[in-house]
């Protein structure tokens, strides 16, 4: 596989994307109908509590699974892999290419039919599979160039960081939150045998990756709302630092 940009890993591949956008005040359950729109047709699933405030919709778009969760003011939309989609890491392609489609989808929803909002989020979770945990590891410690680690003493290692920057689309906001989690991961595939009344669990099979977790977020806003006019532009300047991130590695001195 090509080099993925100055991390020096494999491209990374897609395992969930999500657009979050916190409202000014909660939505109308009931009046909701953002998915037909997107969409063209009703969602396959539906889960509405009016008095909870909390509402899901979820079913196939091509092949893949689109999500719509509401809680309250905050509104998530998710794509992520079909099920039918085999192995223990699936995914929905490379990221720049999966944000280029997500984008499409989710654009004519801020652009025309989100309520007001006073922040904005997009998150992502890659993997790069690997043969062993020990090659995870490898691909983990070349994203943290900086940090050494004894993997002989070592078990579990979770390294996250901020490195906030500052917008170019909304310099008024102040700086973005540009939160980066990466760790080595395993996942098993495992059968239940259920006898006499008690249940037996056989791992079948165990995959490894490399994981990373982004989430590009502007501030939390003290006063006002962000600008109806440029809420398309802020969210495609959080999709392009998460794939500046993911190119040139998390701790990039010479990134944005």
């Amino acid at each position: 596989m090509s080099p993925n940009g100055r991390s020096g890993l494999p491209p990374w591949q897609t395992g969930l994307l999500r657009a979050t956008a916190f409202c000014s005040a909660p939505p109308d359950l009931n009046a909701v109908r953002w998915w037909e729109g997107l969409v063209g047709h009703t969602a396959e699933n539906r889960n509405i509590r009016v008095g909870a405030g909390q509402l899901i919709e979820q079913g196939p778009i091509e092949n893949r699974i689109l999500q719509l969760q509401i809680i309250a003011a905050r509104v998530d939309w998710l794509i992520l892999p079909s099920e039918a989609e085999g192995g223990a890491f699936q995914n929905i392609g490379p990221l720049e290419a999966s944000a280029s489609e997500f984008r499409r989808l989710i654009v004519p929803w801020l652009a025309d039919v989100a309520p007001a909002l006073n922040r904005l989020a997009f998150g992502a979770q890659l993997y790069v599979p690997s043969a062993n945990l020990d090659e995870a590891r490898e691909y983990v410690a070349r994203l943290v160039p900086y940090v050494r680690i004894n993997w002989r003493i070592i078990r579990d290692f979770i390294f996250q960081v901020n490195r906030p920057g500052a917008s170019r689309v909304w310099r008024d906001a102040g700086d973005l939150n540009r939160l980066a989690k990466v760790q080595a991961v395993s996942r098993r595939a495992v059968v239940a045998t259920i006898t006499g009344g008690s249940q037996t669990i056989t791992p079948i099979s165990e995959e490894f990756a490399a994981y990373l977790e982004l989430d590009i977020n502007t501030p939390v806003l003290q006063t006002g709302e962000l600008p109806r006019d440029r809420v398309v532009e802020i969210f495609d300047e959080l999709v392009a630092n998460s794939i500046e991130i993911a190119e040139r590695g998390i701790l990039d001195e010479h990134g944005s």
